[in-house]
């Protein structure tokens, strides 16, 4: 088999093997032997797709011992038709008809497939969607699934991550980063969309802004030696006007002896503080809590702690450093880092100060989207979190100063999809 082909179906054989859920393992079929892969770049969005050739219907007359498979330039018309008509691609709301780039088909002998010892063909092919430019959306409808009767060689009890004996294994990749995509004929469409950032273009501004001023407002110092010395030597000049010249040489004298005497002596001018409105103050809260969860996208601790000292205050780095690692690693899935994919907030009101405090509280509802990925496992998860935040101003700059979390859980992923 070419390489061009064989190559990305063994890498994602075995992304697949080492991303599927462990649960969902239960449930797949042994042999399934389809599998999908996409790709998304700037220029194209690209299906890597290795399927069983009786599974997709303009090669399922290709069969094991046959004397000779049909090439790209003979099968490409059918496929791509098949394609275009039963698995759509919209990009950005307009369709966008595939290319066939290449395939190649494999005899396996006395292989399992869908459960059962056989010899059948496996296809692998590539099918491109050109892209003019970075898209904001891509909509995937897929028809190609497992015959019916792979749900009797299976178990019958519940799966809990939602998978059926004939979901799809599939993943998207974009930009770097990637996604699950769960396509049964239930629910055969998958909308990706780019993704907000967790800190929005518009947050990070305000940050930038309020620290840009607040360095404008940082205490200056001025030296009272020169205004007192050119006060003498601005009397030197007018006694020197009027011809008393033995005066205005003393004036000249004493003001370089008071430029020299006082140079030391400075005085610091301090201006206002900003001041915050109770919403505003609200605002400045929420992007300094999502920049926080930003620092964890780094991958060193002095990446992480410097975009945290954005956030919180010298004394709460490592405290903030230490609870927010430890939400995130999961202990008992082998110490998987959930990589932070979003930040819903259910609630956030204004709380209570004490009378000795200053600055605002807030009482935060919220919830933490991420992926966790590692050995046999890729799924979501969801915690949620009840704290009360304090911001306070620390060097002229509004900071987190203190926190008490008060509730933290994790949530079932079907509950939150029926609470819906």
């Amino acid at each position: 088999m070419d390489s061009k082909i064989l190559v990305p179906h063994v890498i994602l054989l075995c992304i697949l093997a080492w991303l599927h859920p462990r649960d969902a393992r239960g449930h797949a079929v042994e042999g399934s032997n389809l599998q999908l892969l996409a790709e998304l770049s700037e220029e194209q969005l690209i299906f890597d797709i290795s399927a069983e050739t009786s599974l997709v219907p303009p090669l399922d007359t290709i069969r094991f011992g046959a004397a000779s498979f049909p090439t790209a330039d003979e099968i490409k018309d059918s496929l791509v038709r098949y394609f275009a008509e039963h698995c759509p691609v919209l990009i950005d709301g307009i369709v966008v008809t595939p290319v066939l780039e290449d395939i190649q088909f494999e005899p396996m002998e006395n292989q399992v497939n869908l459960g059962a010892v056989s010899n059948f063909v496996m296809a692998y092919f590539l099918l491109h969607y050109p892209v003019k430019t970075k898209p904001k959306t891509v909509d995937i409808t897929w028809d190609i699934f497992l015959p019916d009767h792979v749900n009797e060689i299976v178990p019958d009890t519940p799966d809990p991550t939602g998978h059926t004996p004939q979901t799809v294994d599939s993943i998207f990749f974009t930009y770097g980063d990637l996604d699950l995509m769960t396509l049964t004929p239930e629910e055969p469409n998958y909308i990706w969309h780019t993704p907000d950032p967790i800190l929005s273009v518009d947050a990070q501004r305000r940050l930038e802004l309020a620290s840009d001023a607040a360095a404008t407002r940082e205490p200056r110092e001025f030296s009272l030696a020169w205004p007192l010395a050119s006060l003498l030597l601005l009397g030197a000049l007018l006694t020197g006007w009027k011809r008393r010249l033995p005066l205005a040489l003393g004036c000249t004298i004493a003001s370089l002896a008071v430029a020299a005497a006082y140079r030391p002596l400075t005085i610091h001018l301090k201006p206002p503080a900003e001041s915050l409105t109770e919403s505003e103050a609200m605002q400045r809260f929420q992007d300094l809590h999502q920049n926080i969860y930003r620092a964890f996208d780094y991958d060193t601790d002095e990446a992480i702690y410097d975009t945290l000292a954005q956030s919180v205050s010298g004394d709460l780095l490592d405290e903030i450093y230490r609870n927010v690692y430890t939400s995130l690693v999961m202990k008992d899935e082998g110490g998987a880092v959930c990589r932070v994919k979003r930040l819903e907030y259910l609630d956030c009101q204004p709380a209570p100060l004490d009378p000795d405090q200053s600055g605002f509280a807030f009482d935060t509802h919220w919830r933490v989207h991420g992926l966790v990925q590692h050995w046999g496992h890729t799924h979501e998860r969801v915690n949620e979190y009840q704290a009360r935040y304090q911001l306070s101003q620390t060097n002229g700059l509004w900071m987190i100063a203190a926190v008490d979390i008060s509730q933290e859980k994790r949530l079932n992923l079907r509950e939150i999809e029926n609470a819906k």
